[in-house]
């Protein structure tokens, strides 16, 4: 669950089918308006109104069980203002250590109102005991905006994780990643593994 300054919010729910895919729904709401200088700008959300998204995620390499990397697709699909927004993405990681980890994301969204679509890379990199560095840039490819988020993670409990984050992404839901915010925000973000 995340809730930032603006009102915005999104709840999303992962379940586990196997050790290779999950099922995800997500709830969410985005309480601020996107950067005015792309096609789709008041085209893809209203201010305050709750949405839906539903989608899975398939791991095909893991660096766990010997792999170089590891590696996975996702795929979600929901609706916003009446259209059909289909969202893709690579998801590749790589572990230096118990430590350091690096990820590059290609994402694209489709729907009839556009594509749009971004490199996201990031680092997951563990500070102190129990703390970590969360810095996230959302490369613009095509009818999308840069945009960035950082984030600390605390994670004392086994199960629970908390974050602190500044960001200037529309949203963390998916094609809410690939479009700037008009302004930024702060907010903090609350993990639960059961």
């Amino acid at each position: 669950y995340y809730l930032n300054n603006n009102g915005s919010w999104a709840n999303k729910i992962v379940w586990g089918a196997s050790n290779r895919f999950d099922f995800d729904i997500s709830f969410s709401s985005i309480g601020q308006n996107s950067y005015l200088d792309k096609p789709f700008n008041g085209k893809y959300h209203n201010l305050d109104n709750l949405f839906f998204r539903g989608g899975g995620k398939a791991i095909f390499l893991s660096q766990k069980n010997g792999d170089f990397i590891t590696s996975a697709a996702r795929v979600s699909a929901g609706r916003l203002r009446g259209i059909g927004w289909l969202f893709t993405e690579s998801i590749n990681t790589y572990n230096f250590n118990n430590d350091i980890s690096l990820n590059l994301n290609p994402k694209v969204s489709f729907s009839g109102i556009s594509s749009p679509a971004a490199i996201g890379t990031s680092l997951n990199w563990q500070i102190l005991q129990n703390v970590s560095l969360i810095p996230e840039y959302n490369l613009a490819l095509k009818e999308s905006t840069d945009n960035w988020t950082i984030a600390i993670r605390f994670s004392q409990l086994e199960n629970i994780h908390f974050d602190i984050f500044a960001t200037n992404s529309l949203n963390f839901i998916d094609t809410g990643q690939l479009q700037r915010s008009d302004i930024e925000s702060y907010g903090f973000n609350v993990g639960f593994m059961f």
